[in-house]
């Protein structure tokens, strides 16, 4: 699964890496006062903003937690969630084509969500019922945290799709995503069976164009699986979505 993960490169690196024009709101052209606002994070958890990269070579800012455009509107007291429905941060590569929450987005909300690396806990897993909902872990101080990072790239992207949804009638839709997760290549296994899908610089096309059909996301997946990853024990400060800063990924 992906639940927290980090994004520290400056605007100009985001903007080289994806040979973007300058980072503005939904990629438009538009004045400086309203370029899209970026700040590098450490620790970005679910229901906070994320960077996505969409087809055209242009950037926007999405809610971590897709909530499918069919979502009747109505909100959770004091939540921009949904009183009716519910939202998701991952989607299995497996099932994403055809689960009736997801299959939408695939088909036609493609993105990539930039990163750094990500985190994950090492601890005694359980499955739940749904499999595209988070597994039940024992309490995280039980757990140690590991920081995983691309071994040859400063800045990787990961599978997403998109919905935007109509909270109220009088109200601006919500631009939310969800990651989409694999299963773990060895070594990455030992501490968690699922990880992020990365899509390869090489089929970043294929993914934002929508020109990778159901039937071939395998070898997508196949490719993802031969990347190359390291990684680290980090302290327990990342536990909390509250804490911020490059410190959360130093060796414990």
């Amino acid at each position: 699964m992906c639940g927290r993960f980090g994004l520290f490169a400056d605007r100009e690196s985001i903007e080289a890496r994806y040979a973007l024009s300058p980072l503005r709101a939904g990629g438009a052209p538009a004045p400086a006062a309203t370029a899209l606002r970026w700040t590098p994070r450490y620790n970005i958890a679910p229901s906070q903003p994320v960077l996505a990269i969409l087809a055209g070579k242009t950037a926007t800012m999405m809610r971590w937690g897709l909530i499918p455009t069919s979502t009747p509107p109505g909100l959770r007291p004091g939540r921009v969630a949904p009183a009716h429905g519910r939202e998701w941060i991952n989607a299995r590569a497996e099932t994403v084509a055809t689960k009736a929450a997801f299959r939408a987005a695939f088909a036609s909300g493609r993105c990539l969500v930039p990163a750094s690396g990500y985190f994950e806990w090492e601890g005694k897993a359980e499955i739940a019922a749904d499999p595209d909902e988070p597994f039940r872990l024992t309490p995280p101080s039980a757990r140690r945290p590991h920081w995983y990072e691309r071994e040859d790239e400063a800045i990787f992207s990961m599978a997403g799709i998109a919905a935007e949804w109509q909270p109220e009638p009088d109200l601006e839709p919500i631009a939310t995503c969800a990651i989409l997760t694999a299963p773990a290549v060895p070594g990455v296994a030992a501490v968690h069976s699922r990880m992020p899908l990365v899509v390869p610089r090489e089929w970043e096309p294929l993914w934002l164009e929508g020109a990778l059909p159901a039937d071939r996301l395998q070898a997508l997946v196949d490719a993802a699986a031969k990347l190359s990853w390291v990684s680290r024990v980090v302290g327990d400060a990342v536990n909390s979505p509250r804490n911020e800063g490059a410190s959360l990924i130093q060796p414990r």
